[in-house]
């Protein structure tokens, strides 16, 4: 999975660089995210405003990371996100993440 990473005094900014968040490349930001809260992050922001699409395991990916990082004191918030995904957000009522 391409994609760049921004750090911020208390957080950092994961941009993913895929058109596409798939079964492959979401286990990498399974990995990613993991490692991130591993090293201490507790508050994490997701640029996806190049991601069009994703399927089921990409939106488990991020539910599942949003719920333990909160656990954990933190937060994992979606700061951009392309029209197509946000459509997609809406319709299945994801859309306040």
């Amino acid at each position: 999975m391409n994609y760049t990473i921004k750090e911020d005094k208390n957080k950092i900014i994961i941009k993913i660089e895929e058109e596409l968040l798939n079964n492959e490349n979401s286990e990498a930001l399974r990995f990613l995210l993991s490692e991130s809260i591993n090293d201490g992050i507790k508050n994490i922001e997701l640029d996806l405003s190049n991601v069009k699409a994703t399927n089921s395991s990409g939106i488990a990916k991020i539910l599942f990371f949003q719920k333990k990082i909160s656990e954990k004191g933190g937060s994992l918030k979606i700061i951009d996100m392309h029209p197509e995904l946000k459509k997609l957000f809406h319709l299945i009522g994801l859309d306040n993440i």
